[in-house]
């Protein structure tokens, strides 16, 4: 048994479809391919479901899955039953256009112009923007492709720590390296071997042998899915953007590791646009100072990666990150008050644990657990203060995870929480004093918030996560 996770546009469709060329293999693409019309399922639930397709075809089969869950999620899962897990990797700039092609006409704000459709969003305005006569909302799209470069750097960053860099298989040489793809099934095919041995059933065992018939099979199938047109060169792709989205795109990374990302993408031969090369902040780097900030999280976000018990416990990796901004005071000393808000759906009795991570700190400034009942609910709601003792922005992020296994749903499973709960958000907003420089605390560090304190009237950009 064998699952591939990727967070899309990285020839998900095609390998699932080289894969089921192969007479010993039966690929599943998505989570839904394996139970359609039901309830969203649990990464635990859906590998059993993949051992049991397997006891059912008696072992004459291997059964796998390709795309639906992120990496993280779903490893402790197939780690349980001795399942082997890789992932795919492709450049992040191409995969987030190529997502973001296709996410940009499910809106249907304006009919986008198909030779380049960032020409009506080329803007340094949030709101009332019009493009053929017709008005339309611009964080509509600023929200869709901040929640798409947040999820695609994330599972990326995390593959890259967590995993072997064999598992990590290469979107630009998989797809066109006749090589490199035999060399990528090998190890599929010595993983799912091991599966056998530990999961013996009555039939004959499969031998996946790559033949060159096989390969001829895959390799004649040509272009599978395409999602946009025009450049293919990342950089040329990236310069295309609007100034804006390059700015998104430069927060998503600086929120989920800055340098150390641009790092990781470097070992695998993914140059990044030289503003992450440097301490000097582009004009397309850079992000609104000291103006309040409101981000609201509008997806459904289903999490069944745990967050631990205790706070001395909780790390970056535990629990999905759900909301995050890369926040630049005015001034070093400035103090800087968060609020956050959360919400999350259970079907089953469980506990629900957020962590608030400001600044370089390893362990949340705020933690903190709730019960929630069967098909009910748990909100949160925490206001901190911290002080900015760095030069290059806060850096904030906001996790949210079950404490027992389980699944939780931000949002709900139709996306409306009940009113009086609401979506999740994220407040940042400057205080209008700033401590003297003699009273500096380590950037980050909390305080008890202020009575009263005045954060005036917040720029809306409504981001999602």
């Amino acid at each position: 048994m064998f699952y591939i996770s990727t967070p899309g546009s990285s020839a998900s469709v095609w390998l699932a479809r080289a894969l089921n060329l192969h007479p010993e293999i039966y690929c599943l693409h998505g989570v839904h391919a394996l139970l359609p019309g039901q309830p969203p399922v649990s990464p635990q639930e859906f590998v059993d479901a993949l051992v049991h397709l397997h006891v059912l075809s008696q072992g004459m089969k291997i059964v796998g899955s390709v795309h639906g869950f992120r990496s993280d999620d779903i490893a402790p899962a197939i780690e349980e039953v001795g399942g082997f897990l890789a992932t795919m990797i492709r450049h992040p700039i191409a995969r987030i256009n190529s997502l973001f092609h296709r996410e940009a006409m499910l809106i249907g704000e304006i009919d986008l112009p198909q030779d380049d459709i960032f020409r009506p969003l080329r803007s340094d305005r949030y709101v009332d923007l019009s493009w053929d006569g017709r008005s339309f909302r611009f964080d509509a799209y600023a929200n869709c492709f901040y929640g798409l470069c947040n999820k695609t750097i994330f599972e990326d960053v995390w593959a890259i720590d967590a995993m072997d860099e064999a598992r990590i298989f290469r979107y630009e040489e998989l797809v066109f390296d006749r090589h490199y793809f035999q060399t990528c099934f090998e190890l599929i095919a010595e993983g799912c071997r091991q599966f056998v041995e530990a999961h013996p059933q009555p039939g004959d065992v499969p031998r996946l042998q790559c033949a060159e018939s096989y390969l001829d099979k895959v390799f004649g199938m040509g272009v599978v899915n395409r999602k946009s047109t025009g450049a293919r060169d990342p950089l040329a792709i990236f310069a295309a953007w609007p100034d804006f989205f390059k700015q998104l795109f430069a927060m998503s990374i600086k929120t989920i590791g800055g340098a150390e990302v641009v790092e990781r993408y470097a070992q695998f031969g993914y140059a990044l646009p030289k503003l992450f090369e440097s301490g000097h902040r582009s004009a397309a780097e850079r992000v609104p100072i000291a103006a309040p900030v409101q981000a609201e999280y509008q997806s459904i976000g289903t999490v069944a990666a745990l967050m631990p018990e205790r706070i001395e416990h909780v790390r970056r990796t535990h629990g999905a990150a759900f909301l995050g901004y890369q926040y630049s005071p005015s001034r070093r000393g400035a103090k800087v008050r968060i609020g956050v808000t959360a919400n999350a759906y259970s079907d089953e009795d469980n506990a629900v644990a957020i962590a608030v991570f400001v600044g370089q700190h390893l362990r949340p400034v705020h933690f903190e657990i709730k019960p929630v009942v069967a098909k009910g609910w748990v909100h949160f709601e925490h206001a901190l203060v911290a002080q900015y003792n760095g030069t290059h922005g806060l850096s904030i992020q906001v996790r949210i995870g079950p404490i027992h296994p389980g699944t939780i749903v931000i949002n709900g499973l139709d996306g409306e929480p009940p009113s009086d709960i609401g979506r999740p958000t994220l407040s940042i907003a400057e205080l209008e004093e700033a401590a003297p420089d003699s009273a500096v605390a380590p950037d980050g560090a909390p305080e008890p918030e202020p009575r009263d304190a005045a954060i005036g009237s917040a720029k809306v950009i409504n981001l999602r996560a």
